[in-house]
């Protein structure tokens, strides 16, 4: 029988929330932390994409990567009122990445679930495991 396996899961914290995400790989690490991000934004409306854009991200290493990443992400939603649904990380470097992303115009019958402000470095630990990686993410809310 095959089992699925979990991509993500959203743990408690004090006044914030955070998720606890994983990945055979760090392209599918971040791809899947940018799964969750949205999912807790905004639950999928309807399967139409209407946005594609070609995206590349900078950082010092692997966790500002990854903070920069889903912040990027955050400023589609909020800023360009664009829910992003679909993620493919090209390239991941020490210190840069390329990705593609598609999602849909954030409509105003749309209800947002949970307002983000922004992704913390907050205990924040990429973590090499023998099954691939895993990562603790807190997000300010």
């Amino acid at each position: 029988m095959n089992k699925k396996k979990v991509k993500y899961s959203f743990i408690s914290h004090t006044s914030d929330i955070g998720i606890k995400v994983y990945g055979e790989s760090l392209k599918t690490l971040f791809e899947n932390a940018a799964q969750g991000l949205c999912s807790y934004i905004l639950a999928p409306v309807g399967t139409k994409l209407d946005f594609h854009d070609s995206i590349k991200i900078e950082g010092t290493d692997h966790e500002s990567l990854l903070v920069n990443w889903l912040n990027e992400i955050l400023y589609q939603a909020y800023q360009k009122k664009i829910l992003i649904t679909s993620f493919n990380v090209d390239k991941i470097e020490k210190t840069r990445m390329e990705a593609e992303i598609w999602g849909r115009k954030i409509l105003e019958e749309y209800k947002i679930n949970h307002e983000i402000k922004a992704v913390t470095y907050s205990n924040l630990k990429i973590k090499s495991r023998k099954s691939g990686y895993s990562v603790k993410i807190i997000f300010d809310v």
